[in-house]
């Protein structure tokens, strides 16, 4: 349970990170070390993110239940 929690958290702060850089470009035309550390935080997140699902689908914690994989 707690991966999970863990999981949807580092999502949110991904999501937050792609907002934080959506603004930076909107309010500063001129603003790139603002998006730049915004790519940074969400790329890194975003692998986080996917480390995150495989050690879950690993262990065991994640699980596929997919129609179409007949579980």
């Amino acid at each position: 349970m707690a991966l999970k929690i863990i999981f949807i958290m580092a999502f949110i702060v991904m999501l937050a990170s792609l907002g934080s850089g959506l603004y930076h470009l909107i309010r500063y035309k001129q603003g790139k070390p603002y998006l730049l550390r915004s790519l940074i935080f969400r790329i890194i997140f975003a692998i986080i993110v996917i480390l995150i699902l495989i050690y879950g689908l690993y262990t065991g914690e994640f699980h596929l239940s997919a129609p179409w994989l007949g579980a």
